[in-house]
């Protein structure tokens, strides 16, 4: 005989409780035919606590991913000054980077089991990529002085060897590289497992990938090489910096921040502080702690480059910044390729002081003809 919920049994009532408050449970579904609910004893939840307290204590199975596990390492060698030096600090998009930063960035590429440019690369740095057997990679970035960075690995970063690539790779950078000249490898632990990164001279013999012949990835801070030694007149120099002068003379009458550089204009529309400056950067003492200029590439044609220079105010005095007109530009690249450039000359520079541009009778604003891949290479003295 069927009854409704509402006649209950006393022994119901007391399960139900008096408010009916199990009726919201739930883990139970009302009807006519269904049986009052029941909770558990006091002795069964004491069971279930004891086999919830036995799974705690057992092992991880290896099943989760973002356990740390215990991987088979493979055999870590360095070798120091595989290049003569480095840049203490590099320009990328997101702003300054040491060079482990550098390398972490090559590593994020080969350890994703990718193959590609390396990002945050500024425009015109020459990177690439290279490969010799089925699922390994090279990826290299150009620096300016002739090195490149790069990250190797021998085999696919999949299955245990993805975890095995972050670590190997992580070794070498921290324990190898230490933000020095440096260059480190891994070997093992599986048969043909390889990984390899650092510094090494630009297109080295044991690169995989195609010549790199781009620009190179400029140093935050340069130590300037190319700067005027009289206040009249142009000084010439060949060497580190130097440009093919013959290159220079295109930049009269090329286009300059989007207009054709005029000759005749005297207006001061450039400035060493502008955003629009090809490239931009800092010159002070080689380990990059004293600043002592800025540079600011303004035009280029082929491997010459028109750079202008100033004086920090940091140094006391001076204002920070330098502008200057179209006609100061042209004037120079004129006077200062027939100067320095006779012959066709090929390795040359040319640098000069702004007349005007002093305080206390020193100068603070130097222009120079030098290489469009290190327009770092100029400072005022």
């Amino acid at each position: 005989m069927k009854r409704s919920l509402s006649a209950t049994t006393a022994e119901e009532t007391q399960v139900l409780g008096e408010n009916g408050l199990n009726k919201g449970c739930p883990c139970f579904q009302y009807s006519e035919d269904s049986a009052p609910y029941q909770p558990f004893t006091d002795q069964e939840l004491q069971d279930q606590q004891t086999i919830l307290a036995e799974l705690a204590e057992l092992k991880d199975d290896g099943s989760s991913p973002n356990k740390t596990t215990d991987h088979a390492k493979g055999t870590l060698t360095c070798s120091a000054n595989s290049v003569a030096a480095i840049p203490p600090k590099f320009k990328e998009t997101t702003g300054d980077v040491m060079p482990n930063q550098l390398l972490y960035t090559l590593r994020q590429v080969i350890c994703t089991n990718t193959c590609d440019k390396p990002a945050d690369l500024p425009n015109g740095v020459s990177a690439s990529t290279g490969s010799k057997t089925t699922g390994d990679c090279e990826v290299s970035v150009t620096i300016v002085g002739g090195i490149e960075a790069y990250m190797y690995r021998g085999t696919p970063s999949t299955d245990d060897q993805w975890q095995e690539c972050w670590d190997s790779t992580q070794q070498i950078i921290e324990e190898c590289v230490k933000e020095g000249p440096n260059t480190g490898w891994v070997n093992g632990p599986n048969p043909y497992q390889f990984y390899q990164g650092g510094f090494r001279p630009l297109n080295d013999a044991g690169a995989i990938h195609r010549p790199m012949t781009g620009k190179g990835l400029q140093a935050s801070v340069t130590k300037g090489t190319v700067g005027p030694n009289n206040k009249n007149g142009f000084t010439c120099g060949s060497g580190e910096g130097g440009a093919r002068i013959a290159d220079c003379l295109g930049i009269l009458g090329s286009i300059v921040n989007g207009k054709s550089l005029d000759a005749s204009d005297t207006r001061t529309t450039f400035c060493t502080s502008d955003s629009t400056c090809l490239q931009a950067g800092q010159t002070g003492s080689s380990d990059g702690k004293n600043i002592y200029s800025s540079y600011c590439e303004v035009a280029a044609s082929g491997s010459c480059a028109f750079v202008a220079a100033s004086k920090t105010s940091s140094l006391g005095g001076f204002p920070g910044k330098s502008c200057f007109s179209p006609s100061d530009i042209a004037n120079f690249v004129r006077l200062g390729a027939n100067k320095c450039g006779a012959n066709q000359a090929q390795g040359v520079w040319a640098a000069g002081f702004q007349g005007g541009d002093e305080v206390a009778g020193t100068p603070y604003t130097a222009f120079g003809l030098v290489d469009a891949e290190q327009p770092g290479v100029l400072f005022v003295p």
